[in-house]
């Protein structure tokens, strides 16, 4: 490992600003500085105010920044591998500003004392001065590096971006950036913390978030594609005294046209931030004054808080832990099911809830409580009314996290911690975790108070029905079996009785043909036994046999229906699961069935015979046999003692194993990006840190498996002394025989092996579990379509599809609660069958949203989507499917032949038709130019097509079974601009006769549509075909706001729209309020004027580097 880190930290120090021009000779001493050090999650590397001691850069893993802001701990984010602190300290003295945390189970950095560094460039003034100018930049190098993402890039490119970044300083109150004016940058926030606000027509400013440190602020003005001219739609005050990096829009849209995904998220950020305005503008018209951005009542009445006050003490708590940070909100929500003795598991109230994003709101969480029955109220609530509220309740923890409180002294609080269990927290500890609440009115704010979320069960809850005991879903396939297994209890009985016969036989040689010389009674004696002995050997055989007969035979369909169960889930499932938590459940049904059908069963039988055995031992002396049942406590103890942490550690074992996995898939789904950027290294040594912190796990357990058996052992031996001693004395005393004696001695272990054995299949009990409750979380989702067999209520089919589409007053969220969380709002459409229809709009509006929906992914809320006049909520799915045709931006081509692959699913594959769909999409001319044409195996995932012949497959494979609904989704964005005039072409030609739904950024692809739908805000703001939607007069008439115009501007070259139809200020007066905003903005910070010649741009940019160093 020492070689692996020698290595890796050389790497580093090739790329690390601050390292990156040393010579080999100096980076060969610098990398002996540095060490490797490892940490476990929630381990604290650094604490803040404390003295900088080193540097620190993160091989693997993650850790969290969090801030102790007012007393309040705040989190900063996470930072990965690459990422590096306390570079100022190589320099001078100099403390943390936060702390930093690990964030993952096993997390390595590389370490360098800052004093060894010292003394390295002490000598070296021109290391030194290298040092003294680039400390400044590290930071923002990195910031650079990260916003580059994993993509391939010039350093000319790199520097040129560097150079040009600006830093802007504003103080408290005072604004980054202004609505309505024409500010087109990017800003990210190096220090302090910013309420991004919109201000309404009428009325106070509305709250939209709060953003901190490493936040991209600033994001609808900075995108040419959203804001040509740059216009703020929001605006951004500073909470304290704000330190921001400024990027202009050219060096932004250098950074976009790298770094394509980063482009992507700012512009599903810039569609989060209009769906806040929307919502908090319906919020604000039913409820006025009041702050639902967090939703926090200010001050509940005396009457209502009444209806939450505490009613008794809780003393114990059961713990659900969560799988991952996504879990926190529904795991607090399974513990407050779980003491009101609803036994759910966790998977159910994930899916019941719709609680699987990584930070959920109070508000989402008070969603999913109402879903299951509960009266929910996020309140900011002090100390005095924490300690008089009804628990338990949840508490927002840290600023990312919600914990469970269950009581409350004058003193101390305990809470139940997702993350780390049970803990009981003095107050001066909880009240600094405890996440502050932000209200409107300052003259309300408390420095004790913190978000607490009430909760009161509702007669609701009380006939909430939990599933059914994960364990009788598996005895299901254990009672076809019942024969098999009643034969392997018969000859377990068989081989139990038999046992018996050798005390006996022992007892007589020693007392009867030892003390007579019998020999004939000795051959009788030693036949019995050698006849006995092959009995049981035969009967053991025999049970061995049948049982792994029967669990063969459950294990095929015991996986086989949990791999069909898996298959029948929603999406949803699949898009909060990854895949190595899927790919462990599967292993771990084999573990449960181990456990019921095979050890269970005869460790049961064999506990019964103990009560013979004991029987049988009081009939031999009943002093020994108080002296056996004297140590079965001790045994009890040892169990009582070593279950809980035996249980815990597997936990952590299958969740490290899940993780582990998913690396292991990740890097081979990756594996061409992985080797194309040089990461084989950073993919090996993730998967290695998973893997080596559960080796560590798994030798913890053995250790204790082996400290259990080891007690055991010693007990039984002491149990054995004393029978030995007590009993030999009884012998001299002429109590007992000697061979009553030893008789007794072979009864002793035939009790204690049950004993003993029992204590083992009570610790895999304890692994089987953790393992149901995992499969249960799978089990527990119901399927996208129940089955059903009363003939009546069958689902339609669509045997004779035509492709007409109707939605109706259709509401959707991917997420519980009420309206304001929807994507599709009363959303209205008619298509008619054969029409040519295309979706555009802003990322995050829902167009695959709608499409989804049609292929029966999404269920509508309420209202109605309808294929041919049928609801689809009433069509067999796979009927529903069969008609449709669909290609997604990303093809994906199964391992198999090519006629395979067209033909996908179809067992006996029409070769007339595989060559007919292939001519209809473009393929047949590459096809067949292959050695074996279409029998050519093209491998996992289509290894050996262009990007274009891999589309036009997944494109014949949507022909083959001739649907009548054809959805094209972001099918050729991924594609060179000739692969997508050919696609596009053929896409021209296969759309004839056919309902054809499209889904585009580039409008160059959709322009013959016959219809086009601009969404946004979940509805249909604009249709019409491009022609008219490009036509002021058109926009005009039916009253639109030119919203597809503005994005056919930037395709089109198109002139700007009249102020008439936009419904905007006049250019000239747009332009005086951006001047005297500029003014102002350059006035507060300093910053550099987008209208300035190139020399003072060069002036100003020197000086944010001198500001920045």
């Amino acid at each position: 490992m020492v070689d692996i880190n020698r290595r890796a930290i050389h790497e580093i120090l090739n790329t690390h600003v601050m390292f990156a021009m040393l010579g080999d000779v100096d980076k060969a001493v610098v990398a002996s500085i540095f060490e490797a050090r490892a940490f476990v999650r929630d381990q604290v590397v650094a604490e803040q105010g404390t003295a900088i001691d080193g540097l620190y850069i993160v091989h693997s893993g993650r850790v969290r920044l969090k801030e102790d802001a007012d007393g309040k701990i705040e989190s900063l984010g996470l930072s990965d591998s690459g990422s590096s602190f306390g570079e100022m300290s190589l320099l001078e003295d100099a403390d943390w500003d936060y702390q930093i945390v690990a964030a993952d189970d096993r997390v390595v950095m590389f370490y360098a004392p800052a004093d060894s560094i010292r003394e390295l460039v002490e000598d070296e003034p021109s290391i030194k001065e290298h040092f003294r100018a680039t400390v400044g930049l590290v930071e923002l190098a990195g910031l650079v590096r990260g916003l580059l993402g994993d993509a391939e890039y010039e350093q000319k490119d790199f520097l040129d971006i560097l150079k040009k970044v600006g830093v802007k300083v504003v103080r408290q109150g005072e604004t980054v950036f202004d609505q309505g004016v024409a500010d087109p940058r990017l800003y990210f926030i190096e220090r302090g913390q910013v309420d991004i606000s919109w201000q309404p027509v009428e009325g106070d400013p509305i709250i939209l978030d709060r953003e901190g440190r490493g936040s991209l602020i600033g994001v609808p003005g900075a995108l040419a594609d959203i804001e040509p001219d740059g216009m703020q739609a929001n605006s951004a005050v500073a909470l304290r005294d704000v330190t921001v990096l400024v990027f202009q829009q050219t060096e932004v849209s250098r950074i976009l046209e790298i770094n394509v995904a980063l482009h992507e998220r700012l512009r599903v950020r810039a569609a989060e931030l209009r769906e806040a305005e929307s919502q908090e503008q319906r919020t604000r018209e039913r409820a006025e004054g009041v702050d639902l951005r967090i939703k926090l009542a200010e001050g509940l009445t005396e009457e209502e808080f009444s209806q939450f006050e505490e009613e008794k003490e809780i003393s114990a708590f059961q713990v659900v832990r969560q799988n991952e940070e996504a879990d926190c909100a529904a795991a607090c929500l399974t513990m407050v099911l779980k003491h009101a003795e609803k036994n759910f598991q966790l998977g159910s109230i994930r899916e019941l809830t719709s609680l699987h994003n990584e930070y959920p709101s109070p508000m989402e969480i008070i969603s999913g409580a109402e879903l299951l029955g509960m009266r929910a109220k996020a309140t900011a609530l002090n100390w005095t009314d924490l300690k008089r509220a009804k628990l338990p309740g949840i508490a927002a923890w840290e600023g990312f996290h919600y914990v469970v409180v269950y009581k409350v002294t004058d003193t101390s609080v305990h809470i139940a911690d997702p993350a780390e269990g049970i803990r009981k927290l003095r107050k001066a500890e909880f009240l600094k975790s405890w996440s502050k609440a932000e209200l409107l009115d300052p003259d309300v704010a408390d420095a004790e108070s913190g978000v607490f979320i009430l909760l009161e069960p509702t007669v609701q809850m009380e006939h909430l029905e939990p599933p059914k005991k994960p364990y009788l879903h598996f005895i299901r396939y254990i009672t076809p079996h019942k024969k098999y297994l009643g034969e392997a209890l018969l000859a377990a009985l068989l081989i139990n009785i038999l046992s018996l016969a050798s005390p006996l036989f022992i007892q007589t040689i020693i007392d009867t043909v030892v003390v007579h010389q019998d020999v004939a009674l000795l051959n009788m004696m030693l036949a019995g036994m050698v006849l006995a002995t092959g009995f049981m050997t035969l009967t053991t055989f025999a049970q061995s046999l049948l049982l792994n007969f029967t669990t063969a035979r459950i294990d095929m369909r015991l996986v086989s229906e949990f791999y069909r169960h898996v298959l029948s889930l929603p999406m949803s499932f699949f898009h909060t699961h990854n895949k190595g938590e899927i790919l462990t459940r599967f292993g771990e049904n084999q573990k449960i069935r181990a456990i019921i059908a095979g050890q269970t069963i005869t460790t049961i039988l064999n506990m019964m015979m103990v009560f013979i055995y004991f029987f049988m031992m009081f009939a031999y002396n009943g002093k020994l046999a108080i002296i056996v049942a004297a140590f079965l406590p001790v045994y009890i103890g040892i169990v009582t003692y070593f279950t809980p942490r035996i249980k815990a550690l597997n936990q952590e074992i299958f969740v490290a194993n899940s993780q582990a996995q998913s690396f292991l898939i990740e890097s081979l789904n990756g594996i061409e990006p992985l080797k194309a950027t040089a990461n084989e290294y950073m993919a090996r040594s993730r998967w290695e840190d998973a893997f080596s912190g559960n080796v560590t796990r798994t030798y913890r357990l053995s250790k204790l498996a082996l400290q259990s058996s080891s007690l055991f052992r010693m007990s039984t031996l002491f149990a054995t002394v004393a029978v030995l001693w007590v009993g030999a004395q009884d012998v001299i005393l002429g109590v007992m025989t000697v061979g009553e004696l030893m008789g007794f001695n072979v009864l002793m272990g035939l009790v204690t092996a049950p004993v003993l054995q029992l204590v083992g299949l009570w610790s895999a009990l304890q692994e089987v579990r953790i393992a149901v409750d995992r499969v249960a979380d799978v089990l527990d989702v119901n399927p996208e379509q129940p089955l059903i067999t009363d003939a009546e209520n069958m689902p339609a089919t669509l045997d004779q599809c035509e492709g007409r589409i109707t939605f109706q007053n259709v509401n959707f969220s991917y997420v519980g609660g009420d309206e304001t969380h929807n994507i599709m709002r009363d959303f209205n459409l008619e298509i008619e069958a054969g029409m040519n229809v295309a979706f555009v709009g802003p990322s995050g509006c829902g167009k695959s949203t709608i499409a989804k929906m049609i292929l029966g992914f999404n269920i509508p809320k309420s209202g109605e989507c309808r294929i041919d006049g049928k609801d689809i909520t009433n069509i067999e799915f796979s009927s529903l499917r069969r008609s449709i045709g669909v290609v997604l931006q990303q093809s994906f081509a199964f391992a198999g032949s090519v006629a395979e692959n067209i033909a996908l699913g179809d067992p006996s594959p029409n070769m007339q038709a595989v060559k007919e769909a292939s001519q209809m999409a473009g393929a047949h001319e590459f096809i067949i130019n292959y050695p074996l044409g279409y029998q050519t195996l093209i491998g996992e995932k289509g290894m050996g097509l262009s990007g274009g012949q891999a589309q036009r497959i997944c494109i014949a494979r949507a022909l083959y079974r001739k649907p009548k609904i054809m959805i094209f989704d972001e099918a050729t964005s991924a594609l060179d601009n000739e692969s997508e005039r050919r696609i596009t072409d053929q896409i021209k030609k296969v759309v004839r006769g056919r309902t054809t739904i499209s889904i585009a950024h580039r409008l160059s692809t959709i322009m013959h549509c016959d219809m086009i739908c601009f969404i946004d805000d979940g509805q249909v703001q604009e249709r019409g075909t491009h022609p008219q939607l490009i036509d002021p007069e058109f926009l005009r008439a039916n009253g639109y706001k030119g919203l597809y115009y503005r994005l056919a501007m930037t395709q089109f070259d198109l002139p700007p729209l009249d102020d008439d139809i936009t419904g905007e200020k006049p250019p000239a007066e747009t332009a005086e309020t951006a001047d005297e905003a500029g003014d102002e903005t350059d006035e507060k910070a300093g910053d550099e004027d987008q209208k300035d010649d190139e020399k003072d741009n060069e002036k100003d940019d020197e000086k944010a580097e001198d500001t920045e160093a």
